[in-house]
């Protein structure tokens, strides 16, 4: 499952609005970075990709299975730190994260 908190629900839906063509946020991981893998993100419409939708606050969060393996419990959050602006991602499976903060590694436990 992936949460997401008040916040992250509410900058979410901002950017969907700007947009009526999308219906989510797209969460997944790609293998780059020193550590192994890298987060995703992106608004999504029509997709064909089977991807399994998480719904909270009125927004939904889709992820494909294969990548919910990596990202299941995760949390997103929306920080606003001056002129910084961004998702939070909090991911209890993480155990490792490279020195810039773009990749992260997993146990593979």
């Amino acid at each position: 499952m992936i949460t997401l908190t008040e916040p992250a629900a509410e900058y979410i839906k901002t950017l969907l609005e700007r947009d009526p063509s999308k219906r989510g946020l797209h969460i997944g991981v790609k293998k780059a970075g020193c550590s192994g893998m890298s987060y995703t993100m992106e608004l999504i419409g029509v997709h064909d990709e089977p991807l399994l939708p998480f719904s909270q606050h009125g927004v939904t969060v889709f992820v494909s299975e294969k990548d919910l393996a990596f990202l299941n419990a995760t949390q997103l959050d929306y920080i606003n730190q001056g002129i910084n602006k961004r998702i939070l991602i909090s991911n209890p499976q993480e155990v490792a994260r490279c020195g810039c903060g773009e990749s992260f590694a997993v146990s593979d436990k």
